[in-house]
């Protein structure tokens, strides 16, 4: 894989959306659309579930959280 189509991996394991991932990268969603259907064919992946899958289980993997740092705080009381 390529680097830019690595940072679309983490990123999708990070739980961004395509036009989060564009706005992200200074991308358009088409560029992005383009890079998941490369990186799905390098993979043998044929659904996008096999793709998103697989970025969280290489986000689970790595140092980051496959989540937003923010989506499971709780407030104090």
């Amino acid at each position: 894989m390529t680097q830019r189509e690595k940072q679309i991996v983490s990123l999708i394991g990070n739980g961004l959306r395509g036009d989060e991932i564009a706005v992200s990268l200074k991308i358009s969603p088409q560029t992005v659309r383009k890079h998941r259907a490369n990186i799905a064919q390098k993979l043998g992946f044929s659904t996008t579930v096999q793709l998103v899958s697989y970025a969280v289980t290489v986000a689970q993997s790595s140092s980051m959280s496959p989540f937003p740092h923010h989506c499971c705080n709780t407030r104090q009381t």
